[in-house]
C-alpha cells in the first residue's frame, strides 16, 4: 500500500501502479499536468500521458498522469448532475 508509514519499503520497488486519490500532492501533481497541456504525449486512440517528476515521502519518483476522452466526459456528467442539484434544491 502506498503511504508515509510504507514508504522504505516502496523506495525498493520498482513501480507502483497507482498512488491513492487522498493523498493531498496527487490533487497538486493532476493540477500541474493540466495548467501545462503543451508536452502530453498521445499514449494511444483517446488516451494522453504526461510524465513529472516528484519527490513524495522523500522518494524521486516518476508520475505519470493519463488523461482520457472518457474520464473527461465523466467528469462533465458528474459536474452537469451537480450543478442541476444544486439548481434544483436552491429553488
Amino acid at each position: 500500500m502506498y503511504s508515509r508509514k510504507n514508504a522504505q519499503n516502496l523506495s525498493k520497488l520498482l513501480f507502483v501502479t497507482r498512488i491513492p486519490q487522498n493523498i493531498k500532492e496527487v490533487e497538486e501533481v493532476i493540477t500541474q499536468a493540466l495548467d501545462n497541456t503543451d508536452d502530453w504525449l498521445k499514449f494511444d486512440d483517446g488516451r494522453n500521458i504526461k510524465v513529472l517528476n516528484v519527490e513524495h515521502y522523500g522518494i524521486r519518483q516518476r508520475w505519470h498522469v493519463v488523461s482520457s476522452e472518457a474520464s473527461r466526459q465523466k467528469s462533465v456528467k458528474k459536474i452537469e448532475k451537480k450543478t442541476k442539484k444544486e439548481r434544483f434544491n436552491s429553488h
